[in-house]
């Protein structure tokens, strides 16, 4: 794929420093940064240190609530709160969008999505901004952007694998990558409020980054970074880790519970199929509802091959989970050997 455009090319781009897109190849782009303008001695970034991805919020006791709490502290009427689509507004019919959306009514504040506010100026004389969603790409995206932008394929050809259980990449370029992108959206989503400058902000960021935080602070100069005590805030689930069968079991039925709830192949999933060639070629099946074993086990992060079929699959826990909702696995023969056949096709999460 050819990039076209004049043979000279000024963009004028507020953020071009968080785009380490343009660092990629020096033959297309040359960066001349400019000084900044505004001075955020009036504005404050709240760090809190929780994990805020889709499944990483389930880990606490209530996520929302003290956002809410916040929200209601700084004022309702004045905080923006940054999130997903789905925890804000969901369809009145879900085979018919021209019914319109229902608010869901998870968070205090205004409330915006993600995809909704890029050159958007309502929120301009909100005063705060919380921002509670991780906001991760899917991992193909990211090696995408570096294919695109570096046209040096054979430099990431190998060691692409994207680490579920430390959301990041084993690759240090495509980990700088995804920081830079994921810094970028927060910084665009933080250039929403107070566009005139006038009131003393406060920004709280949530994720479990601290480099996605540290380039934020250098996007605000003069801004004032508080690392806020989360322990009493966002309480973790108290999880028996004896017997680690027990846990095991657990995590195994709330995923299936999850694809059946939603219809739809979890992130973390999808992510392993795409570094596998073997569930690749795979992946029509698995969208009509026939989920290889091992993918399972993958996701679960369970190593022993034993230890899973003895431990978890054949446990009288999940038997009678996989039957009272026709899920076909505990055969030795057919599909049913090496797979788990879901009664309904599914879809790739969005």
């Amino acid at each position: 794929m050819d990039m076209w455009g004049l043979k000279r090319n000024i963009i004028l781009d507020a953020s071009a420093k968080l785009c380490y897109e343009y660092k990629l190849n020096s033959n297309i782009y040359e960066l001349q940064e400019q000084k900044k303008i505004f001075n955020y001695e009036k504005w404050g970034i709240y760090w809190f240190n929780v994990n805020s991805t889709i499944r990483g919020k389930t880990r606490y006791e209530d996520f929302e609530k003290p956002i809410n709490e916040i929200t209601t502290k700084f004022g309702e009427s004045k905080t923006l709160i940054v999130t997903t689509k789905d925890k804000d507004i969901m369809l009145k019919d879900k085979n018919n969008a021209d019914f319109g959306y229902l608010k869901l009514g998870i968070f205090k504040g205004v409330v915006t999505h993600w995809e909704d506010f890029k050159g958007k100026n309502e929120y301009g004389e909100l005063e705060h901004i919380i921002i509670e969603d991780s906001n991760l790409l899917w991992s193909s995206e990211y090696i995408l952007k570096y294919l695109y932008y570096a046209r040096k394929q054979e430099e990431i050809i190998t060691d692409i694998k994207y680490l579920i259980s430390k959301n990041r990449f084993k690759n240090e370029t495509l980990q700088v990558i995804a920081e830079s992108i994921t810094a970028n959206n927060y910084y665009q989503a933080i250039k929403r409020i107070n566009r005139n400058m006038k009131y003393k902000s406060k920004v709280c960021i949530l994720c479990a980054n601290s480099n996605i935080v540290d380039t934020i602070e250098s996007m605000l100069p003069n801004s004032r970074r508080y690392d806020v005590e989360i322990d009493t805030l966002f309480v973790k689930k108290k999880i028996d880790k004896k017997p680690k069968k027990k846990v095991n079991i657990n995590r195994f039925i709330e995923l299936l519970e999850y694809i059946l709830k939603n219809g739809t192949i979890p992130k973390d999933m999808k992510d392993i199929i795409e570094s596998n060639e073997k569930y690749l070629k795979k992946q029509e099946k698995i969208l009509q509802g026939i989920i290889p074993k091992h993918l399972i086990q993958d996701t679960l992060e369970i190593k022993s091959d034993r230890s899973f079929a003895k431990n978890v699959v054949h446990s009288n826990e999940v038997k009678q989970f996989l039957e009272n909702n026709n899920i076909g696995g505990l055969q030795d023969k057919g599909q049913e050997k090496q797979n788990f056949v879901f009664p309904i096709k599914l879809k790739i999460e969005n």
